[in-house]
């Protein structure tokens, strides 16, 4: 059975035959919130976005495919959860004390010299560019990963963020202008 026809039957009545979705994309949803959302919140954010797709059912074309609509699904619902988490975010000084002792017991543990440093270079790297990312607008930082970390076209990120081509074009341009801005900070 295609999904067009399993999408009919829930449609129809048959709400127990989402779960046949649900399975089938189960992997590539999660595919999608694994580079996107801390481990603890991926299952909810999973589940959140399976309940967003079955609400929202009908208005899904029968003609395209359900997995790119459900993919939009996904995508946005990365995008506004790093959107509520810039709401509450509010760092403490204990979870800034803990990832200090986290370092210090990577730095106790290395084998070398050479392995700590590239470690620790690695790491002030991934760190950097969390820092430089975070001063992004969630919009921007949605973009700029989809276009230069997944690799998506200009256009198919406009299809996903629902946005016309050009302003896709001028909002990656300004990000990734406000990028370079950010990251002078750090080398100068």
């Amino acid at each position: 059975m295609d999904d067009s026809e399993i999408i009919q039957q829930i449609l129809d009545g048959d709400i127990n035959k989402f779960e046949l979705l649900v399975e089938k994309y189960n992997k590539s949803i999660f595919r999608i919130i694994y580079k996107r959302i801390p481990y603890q919140d991926q299952e909810s954010t999973a589940q959140e976005i399976f309940l967003k797709a079955f609400q929202s059912l009908s208005t899904f074309d029968l003609e395209k495919p359900f997995e790119n609509w459900l993919s939009t699904i996904a995508i946005r619902s990365c995008y506004n959860y790093w959107r509520e988490q810039k709401r509450k975010r509010q760092i403490s000084l204990v979870s800034i004390e803990e990832k200090h002792e986290e370092w210090l017991e990577q730095a106790e543990n290395a084998h070398s010299i050479e392995k700590f440093e590239a470690e620790v270079s690695q790491q002030e790297t991934l760190e950097m560019l969390k820092i430089v990312m975070e001063k992004l607008s969630p919009e921007d930082r949605l973009l700029v990963d989809l276009i230069y970390f997944e690799g998506w076209k200009l256009k198919e990120a406009a299809e996903i963020l629902n946005w016309k081509l050009n302003k896709t074009k001028v909002r990656a341009m300004r990000a990734r202008q406000k990028l370079k801005e950010e990251l002078k900070k750090f080398v100068n």
